[in-house]
């Protein structure tokens, strides 16, 4: 059916208010069916709103910043948010690196035997001709020279540091776990910069002002370490980490408590952004509380999907939900009494201002002797108002998935996209066990006619030689033997006794049938000796033994 351009305006103006459209312009739409042609592709039924503002949520790029640009081209993206591993190398990270983190920060492995080999092999950077020319003779000081020496790298930031590539959108990233510290201490005092790259931090909140809303971004980077909580590392500010991995402190998180404190507006949506999920960390989970987050982005454990919950949906009581909070706090708490008196010395000023900050906090999360004398908890309708309306994303690796917001007249709306399992493996190996199957099919059924020809040869020989004579077949007592050797019929016969219940139900039924009513005749005619004598023959011994102790007992 073909459209006018009076049925294209009728179209627009159904459209006044946003809604949802295809992606495509209308002009290309039409001429699309003008010509015939409805095989588009997939991505051309991707669902998006009119005059709304899209936000990519994506985790764990691992230095492959290129792949931002594609994914922002990809989903119609006019901003992204990146929740850590962003790739923050730069030309002299490698070596300042440790051999146990180089391999980690490039491949999540359960192998406790990490080394620099794996960054050849499961890094997104090199290509599979490189990473074959690496084997396990080569050491590590060999490898390191070569990625160092070579048009190999870790990371793209070099690239967009020095002009040669750029971010098409706006990127706000916190840092993960697998970072150089040393790297992000240069952003912070200005000498790095990259056009559109903006870094949140305890230091820096940003406001987006998007589809009437504006939307309030916090940041926490770094990996959740207890032990860690009072460690800055090698880093010379409040950004602690150390030999390529880097971790939250206590000082981090007392900063941006009081940066939220100092952006407050209740008019804004709030957004935290960390590397460690807030369903894992009670200690995350009640920053996030203390934030009045909306919503929390978080990288996953490197699964193939994403998940969209809140707590309510997914924990079975309050008191569930609380009990986490008092785990995480008892942990906390351990710590700091260990480091307490040391702590203590060291900070001044606006850093002690920011460490009991946080330790008010962590005192104001429940505890368990509170929940087993079911005393009252005094943030309760707080925790409570958060249990049930803050929204958690947890994100997969960027090649795995991603989550896409759209935001339009106030409401904010989401897609999510994932790789998923590959399930077709139980089809295939259906098949395999199908086709086994046939091909010993003929080979059974040949086995069965060839046991079913021989068993019938010697049930014919049997009833043959039990008609012969009586006196032709006795011996003397006094020249036999206990031993005695059967003809070579007998373990046949056996044999084929056994093997008779495995021929079809049919044959079996009437051969059985026709055997038992000869072998009742003969029994007739033949004497008790006669019959012991041929025990060997009819009796439905299990073995030759059995028989022939039979046979030599009644002789």
């Amino acid at each position: 059916m073909a459209i006018t351009a009076s049925s294209q305006s009728e179209i627009l103006n159904t459209t006044n208010k946003p809604r949802s459209i295809l992606k495509q312009k209308i002009e290309a739409k039409i001429s699309q069916k003008l010509n015939g042609n409805h095989n588009s592709s997939s991505d051309s039924h991707i669902l998006v709103l009119e005059n709304c503002t899209r936000i990519l949520c994506v985790a764990d790029i691992r230095g492959n910043i290129s792949f931002l640009n594609e994914l922002s081209k990809k989903v119609n993206a006019q901003y992204i948010i990146h929740t850590g591993d962003f790739g923050f190398h730069d030309n002299s990270s490698l070596d300042r690196m440790s051999e146990r983190y180089i391999s980690f920060f490039i491949f999540f492995s359960p192998n406790s035997k990490r080394t620099l080999r794996h960054i050849v092999q499961y890094s997104p950077l090199i290509k599979p001709y490189y990473r074959s020319k690496f084997t396990t003779n080569n050491s590590i000081e060999s490898i390191r020279n070569t990625i160092s020496r070579s048009e190999l790298i870790i990371s793209e930031l070099s690239l967009f540091l020095s002009g040669v590539k750029e971010l098409l959108v706006p990127v706000y990233t916190i840092w993960g776990s697998c970072e150089d510290v040393h790297v992000l201490e240069k952003f912070r005092s200005g000498e790095y910069m990259i056009k559109n790259l903006h870094i949140i931090d305890e230091h820096s909140s940003k406001c987006l002002n998007v589809g009437d809303i504006k939307l309030r971004l916090f940041g926490l980077g770094g990996a959740i370490i207890m032990h860690k909580l009072f460690d800055n590392g090698e880093g010379r500010t409040t950004i602690a980490g150390g030999q390529g991995t880097m971790w939250s402190t206590v000082l981090q998180m007392g900063e941006l408590l009081h940066t939220a404190d100092r952006v407050w507006d209740s008019s804004e949506v709030r957004i935290f952004v960390t590397h460690h999920s807030p369903g894992r960390e009670g200690l995350l989970k009640q920053i996030s509380l203390a934030l009045k987050a909306d919503f929390t982005i978080s990288a996953g454990l490197h699964f193939r999907y994403g998940s969209s919950y809140n707590d309510f949906s997914v924990t079975p009581s309050t008191a569930h939900y609380l009990q986490k909070l008092a785990t995480s706090r008892a942990q906390f708490m351990d710590v700091w009494e260990t480091v307490k008196d040391e702590v203590e010395l060291l900070v001044k000023d606006i850093q002690k201002d920011h460490l009991y900050s946080v330790i008010n906090l962590v005192e104001s999360m429940p505890q368990e002797d509170m929940l087993k004398n079911e005393t009252s908890f005094q943030n309760g309708e707080k925790v409570d108002s958060a249990f049930k309306n803050t929204w958690n994303f947890n994100l997969p690796d960027a090649t795995y998935g991603w989550v896409t917001l759209s935001i339009s007249e106030g409401r904010i709306s989401a897609e999510t996209r994932a790789q998923g399992f590959n399930f077709s493996y139980r089809k295939n190996i259906l098949q395999a066990n199908m086709t086994e199957q046939t091909s010993c099919q003929p080979m059974q059924i040949h086995d069965q006619s060839t046991t079913t020809h021989t068993q019938q040869l010697n049930t014919g020989s049997v009833q043959e030689e039990l008609k012969e004579p009586s006196t032709s077949r006795i011996k003397k007592p006094t020249h036999s033997s206990p031993h005695v050797d059967p003809p070579s019929t007998n373990s046949t016969s056996l044999n084929s006794r056994n093997t008779q219940k495995n021929t079809n139900v049919v044959s079996e039924t009437s051969k059985t049938s026709e055997n038992r009513n000869k072998k009742e005749s003969i029994d007739k005619e033949l004497d008790k000796s006669q019959l012991s004598k041929h025990a060997l023959f009819i009796s439905p011994c299990s073995t030759k033994e059995e028989a022939y102790s039979i046979f030599s007992r009644d002789v």
